[in-house]
Order: structure tokens, then C-alpha cells, then sequence
């Protein structure tokens, strides 16, 4: 059973699994590097670059080529997925997130009596307060944020900044509400082909199609979660005083995350303050599922993305992003 409010995010953990597992860098060989060229060129001699352990080269090739060819998205993909490979983020770090955020409660504290709790008051075999920044890696996920905030615009953004990639563009018309089938715990088809086929009319091959699905569930899951837990929630807390607490609570077989609010109207606002990074990190959980389809790996989808489901639901359910 779900509880109206849990932050539940087991599915990040599988998400990265997922990526990690599919991650692969294409290998091109017979270009040379030359400075200047046409689009195509500054985007496989980056990559030779890149592959060369040169990123500041392939980084300088990619934003003068973005200054020739404004408006080619290929390009901006291109930088985004060079920007990340220079940060000091790896996927190491997404991993020890998610890791942390289900590990199983140690203790039971109990629930705050004179509190507006998202978790139930009987039933929790384990809870305890939750530091979403209290692991290692989070060094790395912290220093990371602006140029998370780069990618971010360059791969969900036109290039005048007044509309939406067209990848964000096709995953912001799937209903997320519509996409997870709550019976079966399955996704449901939700036009896969139409957005492969919109990327490739951009230019983009299959291959530079594999790399932003990677760049972009990597790039806004971890920015999501950085913009959760360090900006949204903690915003809600008056100075000294933690209004919201967050709490990691083991019910049954499963572990989420829950809070509880010194007043009813904290309480509501966790609900309308974490629905963007939710929704977020539903479309970042697609990319990674549409990359398993793009390369035709089913079985990965079918071992890694379902257990993510149910936390889809839990999100969807929990956040009132969706209807029951």
C-alpha cells in the first residue's frame, strides 16, 4: 500500500542500473581533427576528441561550431553530452544516490504525534530522519549543479530558450499519468517509434539518439534530485526551524521516503513543491526505457525497468500528479 505523500524513488536506482548497463560510446575512426568544417564534421572530430581523452579540444570545437550552426540541435546534444563527460559526476555517483535513498531503515524513532505526517501512524517496521545529502558521492552531484544546469538547457531547450527540444517536446506530450498500467505494473506503449522518428529528422542517428537518451536520464535524474532535496524542500523551512523533516520509513516489504510538516499548510506544500522534479524524473526513467528499445534490449527493459514501476505509481499516486 502507498501512502498519500511518500517520495518514494526505488526506481532510480534500476534507472541507473539501466543506463549503466546500455551506456556505449560510439568508436569512429578514418576523420582527423581539423578546427572548422560543416556540422558534421565539428561533431566527429569532437568526438575523436573526446575519445582521445582531449574534451577541452572537443568542448572547443563544439561551442564554435554551435557559433556557425545556431540552430542546430545535433550540436547542443553534442555539448551536453561533452559537458558531462568532463564533470566530475559519473554514474558511480547517481548509483550511490539511489543506493542511499532506499536503504532499509536501522531504528524506529516513531512517528511525531503532534505532527501532519505522510506516513502511517501504525504498521512501520523502521523509520528514521533522512539526510538526502549525508553520502560521499553527493561531493561530486553538488559540484556538479551548474554545469547539470547547462546540460539541462542545452538538451531540453531550443536554442533561443523559448520552447522545448524536440525530445523534451515528444516526452512532455506522453501522458504520464496514462504510461504505467497500475494492474500490471508494465508500461504501456506510448508511441516509442513517433519520437525516435522526430530525433531523426533533426539528424540525429541512431547511435547520437542512444548518446542524448543516456545524457539526458543521467543529467536530469541527478539535477532533479539536487534540486529536491538541497533547493525545493528546504525552502519550505522557516530559518533554524525544519517546518518539513523528512523521514525514510520501511512498511512491509517496502522503503520510501516520507515527511512530516509542523503545520498543515507545509504539509500541502511538499505535495506542489516536489511535482516537477517527479515528473522529471518519470520522463528520464522513459529515455532510459526508450534507449533499451531503440537498441532492441527487452530483456534489460523487462529485468531492470519493471521493479521501477511500482515506484512510478507510488510517485504518480503519492504526489496527486495523477488521478486515481
Amino acid at each position: 500500500m502507498y501512502r498519500s505523500g511518500s517520495l518514494m524513488l526505488p526506481y532510480l536506482y534500476r534507472a541507473v542500473a539501466l543506463v549503466t548497463a546500455l551506456v556505449a560510446w560510439p568508436v569512429l575512426s578514418g576523420c582527423s581533427y581539423e578546427q572548422g568544417g560543416s556540422l558534421n564534421e565539428y561533431i566527429t572530430d569532437a568526438r575523436i576528441q573526446r575519445q582521445d581523452g582531449d574534451v577541452d579540444a572537443a568542448l572547443d570545437l563544439l561551442r564554435e561550431g554551435i557559433a556557425e550552426f545556431p540552430d542546430s540541435e545535433a550540436l547542443r546534444f553534442e555539448l551536453a553530452a561533452t559537458l558531462l563527460a568532463a564533470s566530475p559526476l559519473s554514474l558511480f555517483d547517481l548509483a550511490d544516490a539511489a543506493e542511499y535513498v532506499i536503504e532499509e531503515p536501522t531504528q524506529n524513532i516513531g512517528v511525531p504525534a503532534d505532527q501532519s505526517c505522510a506516513i502511517p501512524s501504525t504498521g512501520v517496521r523502521g523509520l528514521e530522519v533522512f539526510d538526502p545529502v549525508g553520502f560521499p558521492s553527493f561531493a561530486n552531484i553538488e559540484a556538479s549543479a551548474v554545469v547539470l544546469d547547462s546540460i539541462g538547457a542545452l538538451i531540453t531547450r531550443t536554442p533561443d530558450g523559448d520552447g522545448f527540444s524536440t525530445l523534451e517536446r515528444e516526452l512532455r506530450q506522453v501522458d504520464l499519468c496514462r504510461v504505467v498500467d497500475r494492474e500490471l505494473a508494465v508500461l504501456r506503449p506510448y508511441g516509442r517509434d513517433g519520437i525516435l522518428d522526430a530525433l531523426r529528422a533533426d539528424g540525429l542517428s541512431d547511435l547520437q539518439i542512444g548518446e542524448l537518451l543516456v545524457t539526458y536520464a543521467v543529467s536530469e535524474l541527478t539535477r532533479n534530485y539536487y534540486d529536491l532535496f538541497t533547493e525545493r524542500i528546504p525552502s519550505l523551512n522557516e530559518g533554524d526551524n525544519d517546518v518539513v523533516t523528512l523521514y525514510r520509513v520501511q512498511e512491509g516489504n517496502e522503503t520510501y521516503i516520507g515527511f512530516c510538516a509542523t503545520n498543515p499548510f507545509a504539509f500541502v506544500a511538499v505535495t506542489s513543491t516536489v511535482r516537477d522534479p517527479a515528473d522529471a524524473f518519470l520522463r528520464a526513467t522513459l529515455a532510459v526505457e526508450l534507449r533499451a528499445y531503440l537498441f532492441g534490449y527487452p530483456e534489460a527493459t523487462d529485468e531492470l525497468i519493471i521493479d521501477a514501476i511500482e515506484a512510478l505509481i507510488s510517485i504518480q499516486r503519492e504526489l496527486a500528479t495523477c488521478p486515481e
